[in-house]
């Protein structure tokens, strides 16, 4: 549904979750969290308002939000939310934000 995928495309973020070497170099380094369903690690690319940041992605390769299993869209929630609490209590953040993209118009970039 909804599907933008080239044939035969090799998607990065499954080949972290697999903690297969990217172009990126390996996450392993990276890994804070892994289980059935999800893989965490923080996330290589920063932003000037935003001095760092955790990817939560599913083990398995899901190209949108439209054909995500409630099962793991709610593991990434439930994990976010605890990401963002624990955040708040040890680094005393302004704020955080959950970010989530889908289709090329929103900015979806894997």
């Amino acid at each position: 549904m909804y599907n933008h995928e080239p044939k035969n495309y090799l998607c990065p973020l499954c080949r972290i979750a697999r903690g297969e070497e990217t172009e990126n170099g390996a996450q392993k380094d990276r890994l804070i969290f892994k289980n059935e369903f999800i893989t965490v690690y923080i996330g290589s690319k920063w932003w000037r308002s935003n001095p760092g940041h955790i990817v939560v992605l599913p083990n398995q390769h899901i190209e949108n939000i439209y054909d995500m299993p409630e099962e793991i869209g709610h593991q990434i929630f439930d994990f976010s939310k605890q990401a963002a609490l624990a955040l708040k209590e040890s680094y005393g953040c302004d704020e955080t934000s959950i970010r989530q993209h889908n289709e090329p118009a929103g900015d979806q970039h894997v």
